[in-house]
C-alpha cells in the first residue's frame, strides 16, 4: 500500500496490518503504531536493530 503524500498524523495503524507500508517519514509522523510496526518502521529513520 502507498500513502505517499498523505499524512497518517492522528491515525491509529496498531491494528493494521502494515507489511510492505510504502510511506515518507514526513507522512507516518503522528500516526499511532504498535511496536512490532515500529521495528518494521525503522528503515525510515536509516537506524538497524542490534541484538
Amino acid at each position: 500500500t502507498q500513502f505517499f503524500k498523505t499524512s497518517l498524523n492522528g491515525i491509529d495503524l496498531s491494528n493494521s496490518n502494515i507489511d510492505q507500508i510504502a510511506v515518507s517519514l514526513e507522512d507516518i509522523k503522528g500516526a499511532k503504531i504498535n511496536q512490532m510496526q515500529a521495528i518494521d518502521l525503522m528503515y525510515l529513520l536509516g537506524v538497524k536493530v542490534v541484538e
